[in-house]
């Protein structure tokens, strides 16, 4: 990796999602500025995914680059990711409930609620221990084992969660402190507060790469119990 000063990185990090957006001065000399630049470094791609910034998180002591959500997938998991999200909530909230010593208040409730869509919480470790499967034209979330970082799909699936609860995290918390039920909570967050399961989510495009996959993976002939046992004759 070329290193940079620190100012100097901070400053092609700006310049770079600028021209990525076409949010350059008119009088800006960019052709200058590529031409003192090294050999197959592209400010415009840089600027698009990313890289820039990444490259100035580890340069500034950041650490490693954190994943990118999938934003593009919200339309496809809106629904299954609000209606899991109330869920965490509601058994956690129960859960530590039953687990103090004090009556819960509002602002503790609200707490709970706040960290359901941070991966980085004990409340919001769903997001890690879930992943995203393509099944034919949809997407769905299944269980998957407890990882340490959040990758892709966590991101994703908290990209969605913000969505979709996020922005109604308080207003959840004071109707659980009031009483109401998983089943109205559920409806409240993804029908009534945000639209996530107001309408069906699309089809998955049949030139989705994961779809792709997965259609090749269920395509793959099955091994039968008889022919294994044939062989074992054989042998």
């Amino acid at each position: 990796m070329t290193m940079f000063p620190n100012t100097l990185l901070v400053a092609l990090a700006v310049v770079s999602i600028a021209y990525a957006q076409d949010d350059l001065p008119a009088d800006f000399d960019i052709d200058k500025l590529k031409d003192s630049l090294p050999e197959g470094m592209d400010m415009m791609q840089m600027g698009r995914d990313g890289a820039m910034t990444n490259m100035m998180n580890q340069k500034m002591g950041g650490g490693p680059p954190k994943a990118r959500a999938r934003k593009g997938d919200t339309k496809y998991i809106a629904c299954a990711v609000c209606t899991e999200a109330v869920k965490q909530f509601y058994r956690q909230t129960e859960s530590q409930k039953k687990a103090s010593k004090k009556k819960l208040d509002e602002d503790d409730i609200g707490e709970i609620s706040e960290q359901v869509c941070d991966p980085t919480t004990t409340v919001g470790s769903w997001l890690k221990e879930t992943r995203i499967k393509v099944k034919g034209d949809a997407m769905e979330l299944v269980p998957d084992w407890d990882k340490e970082k959040c990758g892709e799909d966590c991101e994703t699936i908290a990209h969605a969660c913000m969505e979709t609860y996020g922005d109604y995290s308080l207003d959840l918390a004071e109707s659980f402190f009031r009483g109401v039920k998983r089943a109205k909570l559920t409806a409240q967050a993804c029908n009534d507060l945000s639209d996530a399961c107001t309408r069906k989510p699309p089809k998955v495009p049949a030139n989705d790469p994961r779809r792709i996959a997965a259609k090749k993976k269920s395509q793959k002939p099955k091994k039968s119990k008889n022919s294994e046992a044939s062989k074992r004759k054989e042998l």
